[in-house]
């Protein structure tokens, strides 16, 4: 059991659009993102189990992890990947991450646990930037159902499972 009390009262849990410290506290516990930064700031894998990028770096495939689950018992596959990252990318989210993810102009599922990220110029670093706190996964079933959802509900894949949450 861990009890998070902070000094600011979350108004989200989204963590498509958290945008002050105690939210992306709360918002980072119950969800996860296809990286995640090591002590010396480089990616290494979290619901991705491996990366590849194309030569010239506009391209970009990641692999996810099998059987992935989200908290409701829902399979988390590329499809929750692209719904996500088409939420952060659509500018009525109003997602912090869609200036701080890079240059990706389209996401795409190759198969259930393969993702393509094609970019509008070459980016070395989208690893390290599909790390960023706003670029957790969430599910596209939910995405689909309406964002407001996760407001006061997490729905993730991290290693804590949100019991009650108490503004």
């Amino acid at each position: 059991t861990l009890r998070v009390s902070v000094e600011q009262a979350d108004s989200k849990l989204n963590p498509l659009v958290t945008r002050v410290n105690p939210e992306y506290l709360v918002a980072e516990l119950p969800y996860s993102s296809l990286t995640r930064l090591k002590v010396d700031m480089s990616a290494e894998p979290d619901l991705a189990e491996s990366w590849a990028n194309s030569a010239d770096l506009t391209e970009w495939t990641f692999v996810l992890r099998k059987g992935l689950t989200f908290h409701d018992g829902s399979p988390c596959t590329s499809a929750d990947v692209v719904a996500t990252f088409e939420a952060i990318l659509d500018p009525k989210t109003a997602s912090p991450a869609r200036q701080n993810v890079g240059p990706v102009t389209k996401v795409a599922a190759k198969d259930e646990t393969t993702v393509v990220f094609t970019l509008s110029a070459p980016f070395a670093d989208l690893p390290v930037t599909l790390a960023y706190l706003n670029a957790k996964i969430v599910p596209a079933a939910v995405i689909k159902g309406g964002l407001e959802k996760l407001d006061r509900e997490a729905i993730g894949t991290g290693p804590f499972k949100l019991v009650s949450f108490e503004p």
